[in-house]
């Protein structure tokens, strides 16, 4: 849920690479 509302309130294509990189460690956890 947390990660869906940072999508929405910033633009695709402007995260931060360590957000990024945090985002796959979650879907590989998964």
């Amino acid at each position: 849920a947390k990660i869906q509302e940072l999508s929405q309130h910033v633009p695709k294509g402007c995260l931060p690479r360590s957000l990024t990189i945090h985002i796959r460690g979650e879907l590989t956890r998964k």
